[in-house]
């Protein structure tokens, strides 16, 4: 005999198989329109690319290195044991060496860190020596040994603050900054005139400056120390008046080097 299938069950096997369609159905609408979404996505990044290709060739010049992008930290702000040489109270020989000694190893300031450092060791010894030949050459008190004395101490003093000025701008100085402005302009950066790169050159300039003083600091110290040296040696050959005169243009001559530290600030 026939086995007779109830209709509710035929319906059940066709609503399962209708499902199955429309789920199937679902799926591949569903991939296809992610695919789409992908596919525009992908379209979108490509046109944006070019966009951005097109403008960088009509802006004109070489284009700076793409490590220029990234925000730069000072080293000042990044260095913990910055510490602040007062020029005129506290600062001393020992302290303003010591803290030079951290920078001696560094390409852009290292030079002027070991210029602090040689600077300070050559002028205490060179103090030591003038003052005890002004000692041997003049009666204490007289006008010769106060004027050759107050000469020396002034000019030792300017050394001082000089190499305190110096350390204080070497610790400030925004080393990966200049090195970054440095290659964006040795790579023509500069060149486009837009506002960016007008903000970059304005700081290329203030960095620049600041070394350039830097190196006229040093300079100064050179000349003062190469004068007290001369001065050293005149006052040890005081036998003839054109010694005394000699020694007297050289006291002088220190004393201008002097009032020129005055404008270092």
């Amino acid at each position: 005999m026939c086995e007779i299938i109830p209709e509710t069950y035929l319906f059940e096997v066709r609503l399962v198989k209708v499902s199955g369609v429309f789920g199937v159905l679902f799926g591949v609408i569903f991939v296809t329109v992610l695919m789409g979404l992908g596919v525009a996505a992908f379209a979108v990044w490509l046109i944006v690319c070019a966009v951005r290709a097109v403008a960088r060739r009509l802006s004109g010049g070489p284009q700076p290195s793409a490590k220029l992008d990234p925000p730069v930290q000072t080293r000042r702000a990044t260095h913990e044991s910055y510490r602040h040489q007062d020029v005129d109270h506290g600062a001393t020989s020992a302290s303003i060496g010591e803290v030079m000694a951290e920078y001696v190893d560094d390409s852009v300031v290292g030079p002027y860190a070991q210029d602090v450092i040689d600077t300070l060791d050559l002028a205490d010894c060179r103090k030591q020596s003038l003052l005890a030949e002004i000692d041997h050459e003049f009666e204490r008190e007289s006008i010769s040994w106060d004027r050759f004395t107050s000469t020396a101490n002034s000019a030792f003093d300017a050394l001082l603050r000089n190499c305190a000025l110096l350390a204080n701008r070497v610790q400030s100085f925004d080393v990966n900054d200049y090195r970054r402005m440095q290659e964006f302009y040795d790579t023509g950066g500069f060149q486009t005139h837009g506002q960016q790169d007008q903000a970059k050159l304005l700081r290329w300039k203030l960095l620049d400056e600041t070394k350039h003083e830097m190196d006229g600091i040093r300079s100064t110290n050179q000349q003062l120390l190469l004068e007290l040296g001369k001065l050293s040696s005149e006052l040890s050959k005081l036998s003839t008046s054109q010694n005394q005169d000699e020694s007297m243009s050289i006291a002088e001559e220190v004393s201008k080097l002097v009032e020129q530290t005055k404008y270092y600030r």
